[in-house]
């Protein structure tokens, strides 16, 4: 055992080329051999000036053909970068290993490159946010680079699928190697107070909002019940419940941390706006970049990344401890308004589920007839319903278009009375799509009946304001020349709201107050639909007539050759 100690120290000789001897064991996969050789103190010694020849050639080999044909070269490499993360200085050679990441071929190199510019990272100084904030930004590069997944219109079991998909599968992997190299940052920060890690935590912070941007924010984090029982979780919902705990360590209070990126964003936007006027020497100079502190250097947070993290906490209830209890479910509506709003106006119908699904969980914790009505004067609410109206009649998803369908009348009924009142106005005076008012229609219906059941104590559905909602109920959007057939929906639910109020209130007692103007409805809306009817019927018999002498063929049909 001593000679053979003896003959591998002769071989190894330092004087001989350090690097060359390290390749040449790298080549022929020796990874043990490389152990032993890094444990060798005047070896160790050696390595140390090396790390910027070395570094490069050793990454050549990190390559998806290298780890297919020769496994033990890429372990070899793994334990060359391990080795060297210990000896080396790790400032300098973290800019030799960010160098390489710089122009990452496929995930193998990113793998493995990441525990060694963590190590790197770790062993420097207290000062090391502008490495940190460098290194990620490098790393982040890579995911962003990688395809994004094909949006499929899978739905119900069906998305399962997705998690199969080559494209969803390397982020998924990819975003899971981040966060666990991430990770390590977080847990030393732990034990330091937040006022003395405040730029750091805001740091990591920030960058996780990136990462929720893109990819994250595409990837499928709810869980799967079957029989009311959590099937095993997805690694996208891994990924997921790793950020959130990263989160709550950096920033325990979730409203507070939504404040403090809404001010960060307010803030930077105010100080470029002051830039901007600030006036400059001549026409030709650049307005002078120096007026900017670190906080005006810094980039804006993600809107679309700050949107997701309200739907993981919000919506998935990821965390939910780290949600004060003194702020009630309206003002945490309030809160997500903006965010729901950022993620409905998408074209990609996996952010729109996850928009209208937290819409429906912030929805399950108000009490019925609760929100007042100036969430709907202040437009909070009135944007959102304009959002579910595209979704209801744009979205391909049917999955997509019950759950709004579903969601919808809840936004209604959480409503008090004057609220409910505005929501009716506010979607019959908008919406054009007939079934969305022939919809609506049949609500207020509900919410008459339900008025009259109670002794027509509610205000806001009787008399004039009842009249108001009437008006437009009672309309024909274009009127004697209106598309029947495409408005078939909102006519038939019209006049089945006509046919109730009939015989429901009694002329004599006419607690909805629509009799007195049950002659004005049957002027502007039943005589404009019966010459509309006869018009329609009219062409309608022209055409058939056509049919029927072959005219309409001769006139419609045209060949050539």
């Amino acid at each position: 055992m001593a000679e053979g100690c003896a003959d591998s120290e002769e071989v190894l000789d330092p004087t001989r080329g350090i690097d060359k001897t390290i390749e040449n064991l790298v080549l022929q996969g020796k990874h043990n051999e490389l152990d032993s050789y890094f444990q060798n103190q005047a070896f160790r010694n050696a390595s140390k000036g090396v790390a910027w020849d070395l570094v490069p050639v050793v990454c050549t080999h990190l390559t998806k053909e290298t780890e297919i044909e020769r496994p033990d070269i890429v372990s070899a490499c793994e334990v060359v970068l391990r080795n060297l993360a210990e000896i080396s200085n790790p400032k300098e050679l973290l800019l030799v290993l960010l160098e390489q990441a710089d122009s990452f071929k496929d995930d193998i190199k990113f793998q493995v490159l990441l525990q060694p510019v963590q190590k790197c990272l770790l062993s420097l100084p207290s000062k090391r946010i502008h490495s940190l904030a460098i290194a990620l930004e490098t790393l982040y590069a890579h995911i962003k680079s990688l395809p994004e997944p094909e949006e499929k219109n899978l739905e119900g079991e069906e998305k399962v699928l997705m998690e199969h998909d080559e494209n969803y599968m390397h982020l998924t992997r990819s975003v899971n190697l981040l966060l666990d190299f991430l990770q390590a940052f977080v847990d030393d920060l732990k034990a330091v107070p937040i006022m003395v890690s405040k730029k750091e935590r805001k740091e990591i912070l920030m960058f996780l909002m990136k990462m929720f941007d893109y990819p994250m924010i595409l990837l499928d984090a709810t869980i799967e019940k079957e029989n009311g029982k959590a099937k095993a979780k997805s690694e996208c919902r891994v990924c997921a419940e790793k950020s959130m705990k990263m989160i709550a360590i950096l920033q325990p209070n979730f409203v507070q941390l939504i404040d403090e990126f809404e001010d960060h964003n307010e803030e930077r936007k105010q100080k470029l706006l002051e830039n901007k006027k600030k006036p400059t020497t001549s026409k030709d100079t650049v307005p002078d970049m120096d007026y900017f502190d670190d906080m005006e250097l810094e980039e804006a947070i993600s809107t679309k990344g700050m949107a997701y993290f309200a739907y993981l906490a919000f919506g998935e209830n990821l965390e939910i401890e780290n949600i004060p209890q003194v702020f009630t479910p309206q003002y945490l509506l309030e809160v997500c308004a903006p965010y729901l709003e950022e993620m409905m106006t998408t074209q990609k119908p996996t952010v729109l589920l996850k928009a209208v699904q937290m819409l429906e969980t912030r929805l399950a914790a108000i009490p019925n007839k609760s929100l007042s009505a100036e969430l709907f004067e202040l437009n909070i609410v009135a944007n959102l319903v304009d959002c579910l109206i595209m979704i209801l009649t744009t979205c391909p998803s049917k999955e997509l278009r019950t759950l709004c369908l579903k969601v919808f009348p809840q936004v209604l009924y959480k409503f008090e009375p004057k609220g409910r009142n505005m929501f009716m106005y506010y979607v019959l005076k908008k919406a054009r799509h007939s079934g969305v008012t022939g919809y609506s229609i049949g609500l207020l219906k509900e919410e008459i009946d339900a008025n009259l059941k109670e002794g027509s104590q509610n205000e806001y559905f009787r008399g004039h304001n009842l009249e108001k909602l009437l008006n437009l109920v009672f309309a024909l959007p274009d009127g004697v020349t209106t598309d029947l057939l495409e408005g078939s929906e909102r006519i038939m639910s019209a006049l089945n709201l006509l046919r109730y109020l009939i015989l429901r209130d009694h002329p004599k007692a006419n607690n909805t107050g629509v009799w007195k103007y049950m002659d004005k409805i049957d002027k502007d809306y039943c005589e404009t639909l019966r010459t509309a009817i006869n018009i329609s019927r009219a062409h309608y018999q022209l055409d058939l007539k056509k049919v029927k002498s072959g005219k309409k063929y001769e006139d419609d049909f045209d060949m050539s050759f």
